[in-house]
């Protein structure tokens, strides 16, 4: 049996547990995400990223029940995403990923249940599901929080009330291209 990792993308560095950079993963089957969020924005999530036309399709399975983390199921749930080992903050949301053999076999999307979420229209003092969904949805795939451009899906910041990061910018289009060629 091979080695697992346990890889924490909310971060700016992707870090195996024993410390070494490593090389981006990438899904070689069509992968399944069971999600307690509302569908409609998970599917609008994906549609983002299927504009690149180089990634797989996603099955999603709805589910009232919170995730469990490493169970070989990719969920998308309301829970604690915990404290960024960067900023020392609370994080908005965390993508956790586990892959072996250089390919992803499963990858866990936590959104603050804490926080307000808005769908829809933007709204004053709360973050915007789709946009967020969208950016975890990148580290889904692989991508990890490099750009220096607001503008960006990627960039690591957001702000209640912004909708900007539902859509890609070529910049995003271009990095997810790199790993799925």
């Amino acid at each position: 049996m091979g080695v697992r990792m346990k890889i924490y993308t909310g971060a700016m560095l992707l870090v195996t547990a024993c410390g070494g950079a490593i090389e981006p993963k990438i899904w070689v089957d069509s992968p399944t995400i069971v999600t307690s969020v509302p569908e409609s924005e998970m599917r609008q999530a994906l549609d983002a990223w299927a504009v690149t036309g180089v990634l797989p399709t996603v099955e999603l399975i709805p589910s009232d029940g919170e995730g469990a983390s490493e169970n070989g199921i990719s969920e998308v749930y309301y829970g604690d995403p915990g404290v960024g080992t960067v900023t020392g903050n609370r994080r908005l949301a965390l993508t956790q990923t586990w892959s072996k053999h250089g390919r992803y076999i499963e990858a866990d999307i936590i959104l603050d249940s804490e926080e307000d979420w808005s769908t829809g229209e933007a709204r004053t003092g709360y973050y915007d599901l789709l946009s967020v969904l969208t950016h975890e949805l990148g580290h889904f795939w692989g991508l990890v929080e490099e750009s220096k451009n607001p503008e960006a899906t990627m960039y690591g910041k957001t702000r209640q009330g912004e909708t900007k990061k539902r859509d890609l910018e070529q910049e995003d289009i271009e990095r997810i291209r790199e790993i799925y060629p």
